[in-house]
């Protein structure tokens, strides 16, 4: 007799339609994070006992009615990522971290780039890449973190090509002049000779008139990415079936039609995360992932200069490396402790490739599970004290930069 399965799934960070404008939003994170996790059907009892003291534990520390959603730790909470945690959230996550070691509960969490979904649609793929020797998946991935990380503002001048004010030339011509600036301030700079080629590539590739190209101002966001993660995990690695396995989805009619449409699974259903704890474990999962991505991508100390900003930054400054602040690395023991039981909930007693999925954008999922695995690294709490808060910042951004490396290398 075969096993069924039941997985959980919701979201953090949805946008339904994805424009250039969003981009400029100080609350805007560019990856959709949509995380599911599972377990065999006979083992939901024991979850869900397991789940309701947590829940009830945590309802009487923070002082709550009503549903537990993740949101009770907000934004600020999470500002230099656990080193922000009071000893309340601390306390709840370790509840929740200890849940999914001690039931064995298997994860697949996708990392969506929204901004790589407007430029694939922008810039579509076609034969016409291959035919003139051009690596799309490079030039997308490429194209969108440059965009991303100068934020360069191209939502006018999308917006007048998709309304026909301004023709597919001038779009160009437009695009091509704010990267060019790009290249001019970073020119001669070590760390930016990476960025340098690959803003000479993008000139190059969109400087061709028989490049495909659409006046695409604004998309309607995908979810069959979601539950192709969630199937080939199934299949590739934990060798079950989909047609064991029922789907429960949070509230959101998108996500089932693209559930029902994907891939044949036993069965899928919809519920009310207010009526379901189940449910609401993968609120908090993902909440912990999108609000701790979320103050890694938007820490002041490491971002670049932006467009405008960039006009007036000097050649020594803009040379400097971008490095997350000190604070952290400025662990306590709990702190430190609650880093390794998450490291060993998403990473390290997963084990399997499809655990942690992205597409072309791969950056979201590097910066996050490098944090995980870097404080993971230490054997303890003393031999991690030993190294100051900047080298610990450095020796991150290596970890980070060597696998970006190693991606960006399979992108064919």
């Amino acid at each position: 007799m075969s096993t069924d399965y039941d997985f959980f799934f919701d979201e953090s960070f949805h946008d339904r339609k994805i424009t250039a404008k969003q981009f400029a939003r100080e609350n805007f994170l560019d990856y959709y994070i949509g995380l599911f996790w599972g377990t065999r059907k006979s083992n939901i009892p024991a979850v869900t006992e397991s789940l309701e003291k947590i829940e009830h534990t945590a309802k009487k520390q923070f002082t709550i009615q009503g549903e537990l959603k993740s949101t009770i730790i907000n934004g600020k909470h999470y500002t230099y990522g656990l080193k922000s945690f009071n000893y309340l959230d601390i306390d709840f996550y370790n509840s929740v971290f200890d849940c999914c070691l001690s039931q064995k509960l298997k994860l697949q969490v996708n990392f969506i780039g929204k901004g790589e979904l407007l430029w694939r649609s922008v810039f579509p793929f076609s034969d016409w890449y291959d035919a003139n020797g051009f690596l799309y998946k490079k030039f997308i991935y490429s194209l969108a973190k440059l965009i991303r990380t100068y934020q360069i503002s191209v939502h006018p001048s999308l917006q007048d090509f998709y309304n026909g004010v301004i023709s597919q030339d001038e779009f160009v011509s437009l695009l091509t002049e704010k990267l060019r600036s790009i290249y001019h301030a970073g020119n001669g700079i070590k760390r930016k000779a990476r960025e340098i080629n690959a803003i000479t590539q993008i000139i190059h590739i969109i400087s061709k008139p028989q490049i495909p190209i659409r006046n695409q101002y604004s998309v309607d966001w995908t979810y069959h990415e979601s539950f192709d993660g969630l199937y080939n995990l199934l299949r590739d690695d934990l060798h079950i079936n989909s047609n064991r396995v029922n789907i429960f989805i949070d509230n959101e009619i998108n996500t089932i039609k693209a559930a029902n449409a994907t891939h044949r699974f036993k069965s899928v259903e919809e519920l009310d995360s207010a009526n379901n704890i189940c449910i609401r474990l993968s609120d908090w999962l993902a909440g912990f992932v999108g609000r701790l991505l979320f103050s890694i991508e938007h820490d002041s100390a490491a971002l670049e200069p932006n467009e405008t900003e960039l006009k007036n930054t000097a050649p020594a400054e803009f040379a400097k490396l971008r490095l997350l602040s000190d604070h952290w690395f400025d662990l306590s023991r709990d702190q430190f402790e609650c880093y390794r039981r998450a490291h060993n909930v998403f990473i390290g007693k997963q084990m399997h490739y499809w655990t942690l999925m992205t597409c072309v954008s791969i950056d979201g999922v590097s910066k996050f599970s490098n944090m995980l695995k870097y404080f993971n690294s230490y054997e303890s709490y003393e031999e991690f004290k030993k190294i100051p808060a900047k080298t610990h910042s450095e020796k991150y951004n290596h970890a980070v930069c060597v696998d970006l490396e190693h991606h960006y290398r399979q992108l064919v």
